[in-house]
């Protein structure tokens, strides 16, 4: 089970690199807040990030900035609503698009996606 956390956690951090972080909505003001990180989804198994004690959190600014804390690894970027459920965060000059519904954002890289859910 500790290996099984452990290659979930380096997974983890190894998308913090690669992702360039997105939210959606309505309008810009629907991605504004804090996106707490729930899930994680690879290879069609959803994982609990809590069972395994992984944290995550998104918080995005109504200034198109935003802070990505990955186990308390923090990385800022900038955002821009490219539609109404589609948002680009740039991380480290590289472009990521997520998608916002039903209060959820998801970020999708390959067979992997990490879900945040906004903070009431």
């Amino acid at each position: 089970m500790k290996t099984k956390k452990i290659a979930v956690l380096v997974v983890v951090v190894m998308l913090v690199g690669v992702f360039a972080l997105s939210a959606c909505g309505s309008n810009e003001k629907d991605f504004v807040g804090t996106w707490t990180l729930k899930s994680m989804v690879q290879a069609d198994v959803d994982l609990a990030v809590e069972d395994f004690g992984i944290t995550g959190e998104i918080v995005i600014s109504d200034d198109g900035k935003f802070t990505l804390d990955i186990m308390g690894s923090t990385q800022s970027g900038t955002w821009k609503a490219k539609n109404a459920t589609t948002v680009t965060l740039t991380l480290s000059g590289d472009d990521q698009d997520a998608s916002v519904a039903d209060g959820k954002l998801t970020l999708e890289q390959d067979a992997t996606k990490l879900i945040f859910e906004k903070a009431k």
